[in-house]
C-alpha cells in the first residue's frame, strides 16, 4: 500500500516539537547530537519528506561493536498523510466487448471525502491534487495500469442571460444545472444587449442550478467562482507549444511556471493550440485556470472544418480525454465568432452530456465577454479607457533584449532593422485599423529617441513592454470586479522565437514584459491610476489586511523627493481602495518618477515605480541623460533545496545617483553565458541614491555543476558583475 504524504504537515509537526517532547536517554541524546553529520544522504531523504532525522522519538541501538561504537538499528519517525482507500468489481467481458463500469459513493461509502483538500487557482490558495490508480486484473494477473491526478473543487459562474424575454444576472452551477445531462444554453437564440455584447438564452424549464442574483444589470460579463470565491482571471493566451509540438514536460514547464511567477492564473489554449496531456498536468500542478478553445479558428475566414461530425468527434475525445482536470475552467468552440449551428449544438449537447462540471461559453470575445484588442501599441493611459469586461485578447507588440535577438539572428542581420526582423513577425503593414509594428516602433521612438543600433533599441524598448504590459492589468485592477473581471494578454507565450506578443521569449529570457505584468499581478498590490492620478491598494486575495501604511513619493530625475504623503488603512478581500492622491499639477517637472510603498508593521508588502512625462506626446527622453552610475551586491546566499538552487542576494546603490530599470542575470563566470531559466523575485527595478533590495532567486540545480556568478544592468548601468563566483 502506498501512503500520501503530507509534506507540509509534516514538516509543521516537526517544528512544532519541542526537545522536552523528545526521549532524554542517553542513546537517544547521543543520536540527536551526531546522526545529521553521520547520515547526510538520509537526513536529506527524510526532509524531503517533511522529517527530521534529528527529532526521532524513540532509538533502538545494537550491543557496541569491537571499537565501542554503538550503532543504531531502529528509528521511530512520524510521518502525516492518508493512505488510499482499495474499491474493486468483478466484472465479465464478452469477446469484442465494452463495458462502462461506475464506482458511486452509494455503492462504496469510501467515496464520499469529508473536508477535502481543494484545489484552488494561483493567489487564492494551493492547487491541492488526489493521485487514482487504477488497475485491470485477470486471472490475477495485471492487464493494465493507468494513474489519474485529479483536483477536488467546484466552479460556478456569473453570467447575464435571457430568459422567457426577460434579461437576468444569475448564478450557474454546472454540477447542478448538469445533472440529467441536458443542454441548458441557447447560443443560437443569443440577444445583443449592445453593440458587439451577447448574452445567451437559457432553456425555459431550467431551475437547478440556477440563482438569480439581484445586482446591477448593466454589467453583463463573465465572472468565474471556484470553490465559491470570485477570481479575478490574469494571463494570456498560448501559441503553438514548439514548432514540432510534442514537447517535453522539461521543456514546458519553465513556460507554465512562468505563468505563475508572474501571478497568472487563466492560460488561454488558443483555438486548442496544445493537445498533450502534459500542458493540463502542469496547469494542475501550478494552479493556472485553462480557457480551452477547440479547433475553430476565426470568424469570417473560410476556416471552418470540411467534415463536421468529424470535428465534433475530436471535440469529444478532447472533453472526455482532459475532463478530470480541474485547471480546465471554460470550454470554448473558436476563436472570435460563433461557429455554425450544427457544431454549436453538436458541442453543447457532448459538453452536457460528457462533462457537465462546467461553463461552456459559446463565443470568446462577444458572449458575456467584450470584444478583442487593441494588439498595438497605444499610450498606457488609453487602456484606462478601454478596460471593461472579461478580455480574451488584450496586447501589445514585445521586443525581446538584445542578448535574446543575437539568439535569433546573426549579427549582421540585428541593425538596420530588415527582412529577418520580418522574419520573426516584426511585420509592417495594416490589419483593419492597427498598424501593429508602425505603433510599436513609433512609440519607442518618439517617447525615448531614435536609436543609433539594436542594443540601444532593445533597451528602450523594455521600458516601453514594462509600462504597457503594467497599465494593461493594472487599468483591469482599477475596476475590480466593478465593470472588470478578467483580462487575457495576446499573448503570454510566445509562438516561437518572435519579435512581438509575449511576455517571456522563447529561450527563457524574461524581459521587460514579464516584469511589467509580475509587478502588477502582487496578490495585494499598490498602484498609482493614471486617469484620477490616485494611489490604489489592489486586493485579489481572499485575506483581510488591516493596519497598512500606504507612501506615495513624487521625485525629480536627480534622486530628490519633491513630495510625500503617507496614508493609513485597511484591504478587504476582493477590493480596490483609494488611498492617496498626488498633488502632480504642482510638480514643475516635465519628467519625473513616482515611488509607492505599502507596508504593514513589519515588511513592504508591495512597492511600485513609475516615469512620468505630462508632455502630449510623453517625452522620455530626458532619461537619456541620466548620468550612469554603479552598483553592488552584498549578501550573496545560495543553497540547494530539492532540486533547485536558491538564494538572495542584497543589490546596493551606494552613489548620488538615481538607478534605473535593473535587470539581473545569473551567468556562466567563464563563458558569460546568461543561465537560463532563473525565476527572479523581481526585476527592471529603480533604487534611488543610497538604496538596498534584496531579490531572491531560483535556478535549476543541474547549474551548479558550473561556476556562476550574478550581474546586473540597466537603463543607465552598463552589465557589471555584483557577485564573486558561486
Amino acid at each position: 500500500m502506498i501512503m500520501a504524504i503530507n509534506v507540509e504537515q509534516t514538516k509543521k509537526y516537526y517544528k512544532d516539537i519541542k526537545q522536552e517532547d523528545l526521549c532524554d536517554c542517553n542513546y537517544c541524546k547521543n543520536y540527536y547530537l551526531q546522526v545529521k553529520d553521520a547520515y547526510p544522504k538520509v537526513a536529506e531523504f527524510l526532509d524531503s519528506i517533511g522529517i527530521d532525522i534529528e527529532k526521532p522519538f524513540e532509538t533502538s541501538p545494537l550491543e557496541p561493536d569491537e571499537h565501542g561504537m554503538l550503532e543504531y538499528c531502529i528509528c521511530q519517525y512520524i510521518v502525516i498523510g492518508s493512505a488510499p482507500s482499495e474499491l474493486s468489481k468483478e466484472i465479465e467481458l464478452k469477446p469484442l466487448e465494452h463495458k462502462k463500469i461506475s464506482f458511486i459513493p452509494d455503492e462504496f461509502p469510501q467515496l464520499n471525502i469529508k473536508n477535502p483538500r481543494l484545489w484552488w487557482p494561483n493567489g487564492y490558495g494551493n492547487p491541492e491534487l488526489y493521485t487514482m490508480h487504477l488497475s485491470l486484473m485477470q486471472d490475477k494477473t495485471l492487464s493494465d495500469l493507468q494513474t489519474v491526478r485529479f483536483g477536488i473543487r467546484e466552479l460556478s459562474y456569473e453570467l447575464t442571460i435571457q430568459q422567457l424575454g426577460k434579461t437576468k444576472r444569475i448564478l450557474f452551477n454546472p454540477l447542478d444545472a448538469y445533472a440529467n445531462h441536458k443542454v441548458i444554453f441557447d447560443n443560437l437564440q443569443k440577444v445583443e444587449l449592445s453593440p458587439n455584447c451577447w448574452i445567451p438564452s437559457i432553456k425555459e424549464n431550467v431551475e437547478a442550478g440556477i440563482e438569480e442574483l439581484v445586482e446591477d444589470q448593466s454589467n453583463p460579463y463573465i465572472i468565474i467562482r471556484v470553490n465559491g470565491k470570485r477570481i479575478f482571471c490574469k494571463g494570456g493566451n498560448w501559441g503553438i507549444d514548439d514548432a514540432m509540438k510534442r514537447s517535453s514536460r522539461e521543456r514546458l514547464e519553465p513556460y507554465i511556471r512562468f505563468h505563475k511567477e508572474q501571478g497568472f492564473n487563466m492560460i488561454r489554449n488558443w483555438t486548442a493550440e496544445s493537445t498533450e496531456k502534459v500542458f493540463y498536468d502542469l496547469c494542475d500542478e501550478y494552479g493556472i485556470l485553462v480557457f480551452n478553445d477547440f479547433g475553430l479558428s476565426t470568424e469570417n475566414h473560410n476556416l471552418l472544418p470540411a467534415d463536421y461530425d468529424l470535428f465534433l468527434d475530436n471535440v469529444n475525445y478532447i472533453v472526455t480525454r482532459f475532463r478530470n482536470h480541474p485547471s480546465i475552467a471554460i470550454w470554448c468552440p473558436q476563436n472570435e465568432g460563433f461557429p455554425p449551428a450544427y457544431i454549436e449544438n453538436g458541442i453543447s449537447k457532448i459538453i452536457a452530456e460528457a462533462d457537465g462540471t462546467r461553463h461552456y461559453l459559446g463565443n470568446s470575445r462577444t458572449l458575456n465577454t467584450r470584444p478583442s484588442g487593441p494588439w498595438n501599441y497605444i499610450q498606457p493611459t488609453d487602456y484606462y479607457t478601454i478596460a471593461q469586461g472579461f478580455a480574451s485578447e488584450v496586447g501589445s507588440p514585445s521586443l525581446p533584449t538584445a542578448e535574446s535577438l543575437r539568439k535569433m539572428m546573426s549579427e549582421e542581420d540585428l541593425w538596420p532593422i530588415g527582412d529577418v526582423w520580418y522574419y520573426h513577425d516584426w511585420l509592417k503593414g495594416q490589419w483593419g485599423n492597427n498598424a501593429f509594428i508602425q505603433s510599436y516602433e513609433e512609440g519607442i521612438n518618439n517617447q525615448f529617441g531614435i536609436s543609433s543600433g539594436v542594443d540601444e533599441f532593445c533597451r528602450k524598448a523594455q521600458l516601453v513592454n514594462y509600462e504597457s504590459y503594467r497599465a494593461i492589468f493594472e487599468s483591469w485592477n482599477s475596476k475590480l470586479f466593478n465593470t472588470t473581471s478578467g483580462v487575457l494578454l495576446w499573448m503570454s507565450h510566445p509562438a516561437w522565437p518572435s519579435m512581438v506578443w509575449q511576455t517571456y521569449s522563447w529561450d527563457y529570457e524574461t524581459p521587460g514584459a514579464y516584469y511589467g505584468a509580475k509587478k502588477a499581478c502582487e496578490p495585494v498590490h499598490i498602484q498609482y491610476n493614471m486617469i484620477t492620478r490616485e494611489i490604489e491598494i489592489v486586493n485579489t486575495s481572499l485575506q483581510s489586511l488591516s493596519e497598512l501604511q500606504a507612501i506615495g513619493q513624487i521625485i525629480s530625475l536627480q534622486g530628490k523627493v519633491l513630495y510625500e504623503e503617507t496614508s493609513h488603512l485597511d484591504i478587504s478581500p476582493n477590493q480596490v481602495s483609494t488611498a492617496i492622491k498626488l498633488p502632480i499639477q504642482n510638480i514643475p517637472n516635465e519628467c519625473y518618477f513616482v515611488r509607492l510603498q505599502l507596508r504593514d508593521k513589519n515588511r513592504i508588502i508591495s512597492q511600485n515605480f513609475y516615469w512620468i512625462s505630462d508632455k502630449k506626446p510623453h517625452d522620455y527622453t530626458s532619461l537619456n541623460n541620466i548620468p550612469q552610475t554603479t552598483l553592488t551586491g552584498q549578501k550573496l546566499t545560495v543553497h540547494r533545496e530539492k532540486e533547485e538552487l536558491k538564494g538572495s542576494i542584497t543589490i546596493c546603490n551606494t552613489t548620488d545617483k538615481i538607478a534605473l530599470a535593473i535587470k539581473l542575470n545569473i551567468r556562466n563566470a567563464k563563458t558569460e553565458d546568461a543561465i537560463l531559466p532563473v525565476y527572479f523575485e523581481d526585476g527592471y527595478f529603480s533604487l534611488l541614491p543610497g538604496e538596498v533590495r534584496s531579490v531572491k532567486f531560483e535556478l535549476p540545480i543541474t547549474y551548479k555543476q558550473q561556476n556562476l556568478k550574478l550581474t546586473a544592468e540597466g537603463y543607465n548601468i552598463p552589465q557589471q558583475d555584483i557577485s564573486t563566483t558561486f
